[in-house]
């Protein structure tokens, strides 16, 4: 059986793209394992909470002075209901509709509880490898445009 998936996007202003994810999030090939999309902001001024909520999100405010990562990522945790947890912010765009497949496959090797990549438009590596591995990630998964984590996140395993 395939695991139920929590999608959990940090958001502070990105009504604009937060639109064109959640589309994109829709459009996954295995949208079907979604049990929840929560979006956790940041006190938005720009309607970004109502745009959430009108696609059947749910909603977690943070203020801004009690805003932090860990935070925002715990407080998403806390309200979802899936078994893998997959974390982005409101301006990240996956580039195709099976990225979200392709994270949660590496949990079927019992030994990864969790998998992350944190990719950006500038390359600041002397290593050519470490660059030709952003590069792939960067066709494979996501539109660049700015720096972002995408992180899956296992409940089922602990260590």
């Amino acid at each position: 059986m395939k695991p139920t998936i929590s999608v959990i996007i940090r958001t502070l202003n990105e009504r604009e793209r937060l639109a064109e994810l959640l589309s994109v999030i829709r459009s996954q090939d295995y949208f079907h394992q979604i049990v929840d999309v929560i979006v956790v902001d940041n006190e938005s001024a720009d309607g970004t909470p109502k745009l959430a909520l009108q696609n059947g999100a749910k909603l977690i405010t943070i203020k801004r002075d009690d805003f932090s990562y860990p935070v925002s990522l715990n407080k998403g945790a806390e309200v979802a209901s899936g078994e893998i947890l997959v974390y982005l912010v409101g301006h990240a765009l996956p580039f195709s509709n099976d990225w979200l497949r392709h994270g949660v496959g590496h949990f079927s090797n019992p030994k990864v509880a969790g998998y992350g990549r944190r990719t950006s438009q500038t390359v600041r590596s002397s290593s050519f490898f470490q660059f030709r591995q952003m590069h792939q990630v960067l066709n494979r998964c996501i539109r660049p445009s700015t720096s972002y984590f995408i992180i899956v996140w296992s409940r089922m395993r602990s260590f």
